[in-house]
């Protein structure tokens, strides 16, 4: 996976991680345009997200690996 291809996966997870889930099926296949993968890679990180113990650990993760300069 290149570097560029993990920010859009990043950049999409945290979108949407914000939206109500009802919301987010609709905004990922415009996002994605067409691009199956790519929402297959978001949807994992978000359902990894809402089974997490308190639902933001895989935030935490992201914006610990961005603030370490990843």
């Amino acid at each position: 996976m290149t570097p560029e291809r993990w920010n859009r996966i990043q950049s999409l997870f945290t979108a949407l991680a914000d939206m109500p889930p009802a919301d987010r099926p609709t905004h990922l296949r415009e996002a994605c345009n067409g691009d199956r993968q790519l929402c297959h890679d978001v949807e994992m990180l978000l359902e990894a997200d809402r089974v997490a113990r308190d639902g933001r650990f895989i935030r935490r993760l992201i914006d610990d690996a961005l603030a370490d300069g990843a």
